[in-house]
């Protein structure tokens, strides 16, 4: 681990891996929205649209990873950042009050649906929407559309609870004052640069190319209907809870075997995935923390999280500790 420092910004600004990689399927598919996420909150009490759009916008103006715009000058992806001087956030307000029951909720689903599958022009826009609704006299929902190119889950709750922070302050009386960060998303772009050897990338090409050898180019679960010919941005997530003896049972078992409770639920998924589908090579992406690898960068916001592949080759004379041993071994190399 090296520090980060402050970088110049009088020189061209390049993009970070992960914002390539996200520059890259912006450009493969200007009109697909995949890469937007958004954050629907509903809030009950009075509210003010203009101290909610100050809010939001002393937030921008302070961290350049929210007005920033992206091109290519001689084959590299380049950061543009827009000076704080110079942004205006829009809070686009709606009045969904004359809807009640099940119809109000489906205009607001409607809303946030249309909002997220909007493309965000990434050349020419700023990566965010914000959208304020008035669901009765004392009652509305807060809509945020970021493009992950701007965003992780780190980013998200941090961003969230600084513009609320803003805005109790603002209700309070008290007048914002911008307070720069140490450290900002493209002094980590420029270190990762200067930090990334010819010969780093080349063993990182070399291991992945190893480990994803002849993998298979499909999981065969079982679906209700055929598999679409293109990849879409329709998705769903399911959220799991474990009670306290289940969590406590999974980090004894992590103790005992020499393992996180994150490989230990890896292991897990990764079984359950052999099983439905009969597969005993499977493949599952997970992102890590690249706030990790550098000091000075564990409060930097933006997009900090990078994929691997977690490789899982099911055999039935493994024991589950053995099984866990290797699942194990593989994250770790993978990090």
């Amino acid at each position: 681990r090296s520090n980060i420092t402050k970088a110049d910004r009088g020189g061209l600004i390049p993009a970070s891996f992960i914002q390539e990689r996200f520059y890259f399927l912006y450009k493969l598919n200007p009109e697909n929205a995949g890469s937007n996420s958004h954050i629907l909150t509903k809030i009950r009490g009075s509210m003010n649209a203009r101290w909610l759009r100050e809010s939001i916008e002393a937030v921008v103006k302070k961290y350049e990873i929210f007005r920033t715009k992206y091109g290519v000058i001689e084959g590299s992806v380049i950061q543009y950042i827009t000076p704080a001087s110079e942004v205006v956030v829009d809070l686009g307000v709606h009045d969904l009050s004359s809807y009640a029951g099940a119809q109000q909720g489906e205009q607001l689903r409607g809303w946030a649906d249309r909002m997220t599958r909007t493309p965000i022009n990434l050349e020419q826009d700023h990566p965010f929407r914000f959208c304020l609704f008035k669901l009765g006299e004392s009652e509305y929902a807060w809509l945020c559309v970021v493009h992950h190119i701007a965003m992780d889950t780190m980013t998200n709750s941090n961003l969230v609870k600084e513009i609320w922070n803003n805005y109790e302050d603002l209700r309070k009386g008290k007048k914002l004052h911008i307070v720069d960060p140490e450290f900002q998303y493209a002094d980590y772009s420029v270190w990762e640069r200067i930090n990334t050897t010819e010969d780093h990338l080349k063993s990182q090409v070399e291991y992945w190319g190893k480990q994803i050898a002849g993998a298979p180019d499909i999981l065969h679960l079982p679906l209700d209907y055929p598999r679409p010919l293109e990849v879409g941005s329709r998705f769903a997530q399911e959220t799991i809870r474990l009670d306290l003896k289940a969590w406590t049972k999974i980090n004894e078992l992590g103790t005992a075997e020499g393992a996180t409770a994150f490989n230990c639920g890896m292991a897990v998924f990764a079984l359950l995935l052999h099983k439905l589908s009969g597969d005993s090579d499977v493949c599952i992406g997970t992102p890590i923390d690249r706030r990790l690898v550098a000091d000075g960068a564990e409060n930097i916001m933006g997009a900090m999280l990078n994929n691997i592949v977690i490789r899982s080759c099911y055999s039935p004379k493994k024991t589950f500790g053995e099984y866990l041993k290797e699942i194990t071994k593989i994250s770790q190399e993978a990090n």
